[in-house]
């Protein structure tokens, strides 16, 4: 019997093991957590590039923007149009990623309606822009004229770029990272070196129409951009519709950062080098922010945190990284036991004294050896700030309990009778003996009395002080 049972188990296939299940959820569930955590016009932004994409099979020929049609057949609607249709495939996807990072960025920091207002100004301004240069440069006789005749304004790229002069124009950071490249290049003419980057792939005139019509929106002399008051306005009237949305950003829950790196979407993982760095979070890059949107790093309430739970909430997954971790973590209140709040309050009038004695010991030390390298260029930077310290111990004091403060300063002491000290030769006294003047002055003496006291015994630090500490 129990031969035949060993045979029974090893003619049994072995069981396979599971396979363990990723933390944080499938990528499902990631992909479904990112989309929560994109607002509502980046959202709308997205449709419209699938929209555009399918349109571009049936009526690119109608809606893109061809300088030719526009001005010569009055093809005005052209100009309105032009991002409803795709160059291709690989460009829709690209916009798609630009959008799901920059755009949401831009959307968290001044609200869902400056996006909307945004986009659809420098949209149409844009086309204005390339509508009036390459169609007046059609007219150029030659290979030039034929040329910019052929020049075609469709797709999002061109609108995506102005909104990328937006936000540069609006960075309050002098530079910033190039792409992935370690190359830092100026915040404000990132746009331009960007588009002259994407020239490499054919001349396109249509993304530097998109990006000068993006510098004259920021502009604040052009006054383009809406107000908050007007934006407002907007929101609880004919857009109220829309601004009940869970996913719409008020202007009043917007966070209005001064941000910030443009590619390396530094908006959800700010680095040790703040917005502009270029080097935090999950690396350089459009794909490091593309990397972000995916990032698993075990906690479940982070990726909780994405989602909106209703209008209003603040963008972002909640995760600092960088400086800003180390610098919440050092300042964050640490709950302590009351019986030792207690001791430290009991031992912290025996300490005062003490710690005072070791602050005017270094200001002493330090004094001297200054005096021992440059007697007549003592600087008096260094002595100002350890006087200030030594004046700030007796504030650390919390607890009433703790007893009357400690008294800090010595007794008022009468210059010595008789030392023969002229008073039109007094300061000259105290600039002769000023390093140990100070000294004194820092372990609390009055300055009159610790300058007799110098004067007395011929200018011998440690006489003076034996006499003051006698007095």
């Amino acid at each position: 019997v129990l031969l035949q049972k060993g045979r029974r188990e090893m003619s049994q296939p072995a069981a396979q093991p599971q396979a363990a299940q990723p933390q944080g959820g499938s990528i499902g569930d990631r992909c479904a957590q990112c989309w929560a955590s994109i607002p509502y016009v980046s959202k709308k932004l997205i449709h419209l590039a699938l929209v555009g994409f399918i349109l571009s099979f049936f009526l690119a020929g109608t809606l893109a923007n061809v300088p030719e049609y526009t001005i010569h057949h009055l093809e005005l609607w052209r100009i309105f149009t032009s991002f409803l249709v795709s160059k291709g495939i690989f460009t829709g996807i690209f916009a798609i990623l630009w959008i799901a990072q920059s755009c949401r960025q831009l959307e968290g920091e001044h609200g869902s309606m400056y996006l909307l207002h945004a986009f659809g100004t420098v949209s149409i301004l844009g086309n204005v822009f390339f509508t009036v240069i390459a169609g007046s440069l059609s007219f150029v006789g030659g290979g030039v004229g034929e040329w910019f005749q052929k020049q075609i304004m469709a797709g999002l790229w061109p609108v995506l770029f102005g909104l990328l002069a937006v936000r540069c124009s609006l960075s309050q950071d002098p530079t910033t990272q190039l792409c992935c490249l370690p190359i830092q290049v100026p915040t404000k003419w990132y746009p331009v070196i960007l588009g002259c980057i994407f020239q490499l792939f054919g001349f396109q005139i249509a993304l530097f129409c998109g990006i000068g019509a993006g510098y004259l929106y920021a502009y604040p002399n052009s006054h383009m951009a809406c107000s908050s008051e007007k934006l407002r306005e907007y929101e609880n009237g004919r857009f109220a519709c829309i601004s009940s949305d869970p996913s719409f950003i008020s202007v009043d829950n917007a966070q209005a950062l001064p941000v910030w790196n443009p590619l390396t979407m530094q908006g959800d993982n700010q680095g040790n080098d703040g917005a502009g760095a270029g080097s935090g979070g999950s690396g350089g890059g459009m794909m490091g922010g593309i990397r972000s949107m995916f990032r698993d790093d075990g906690d479940s309430e982070n990726a909780s945190r994405q989602a909106f739970s209703g209008r209003g909430y603040t963008l972002g997954t909640g995760q600092a990284t960088g400086g800003s971790s180390s610098f919440f973590t050092s300042s964050a209140v640490e709950t302590k036991d009351p019986s030792e709040s207690k001791s430290s309050t009991r031992g912290r009038g025996k300490n005062m004294d003490s710690r005072r004695n070791v602050l005017a010991e270094r200001v002493e030390a330090r004094l001297r050896q200054q005096q021992a390298k440059k007697p007549q260029e003592v600087s008096k930077k260094e002595v100002e700030v350890e006087m200030s310290e030594m004046s700030t111990v007796d504030l650390s004091s919390g607890d009433a309990k703790a007893g009357p403060p400690a008294q800090t300063t010595a007794p008022t002491l009468e210059p010595p009778p008789n030392m023969g000290l002229p008073e039109e030769h007094a300061e000259s006294f105290a600039a002769q003996y000023d390093v140990d003047l100070q000294s004194l002055v820092a372990r609390g003496y009055p300055r009159q009395a610790a300058l007799s006291a110098l004067v007395a015994n011929g200018g011998d630090f440690q006489m003076a002080l034996a006499q003051l500490q006698g007095s």
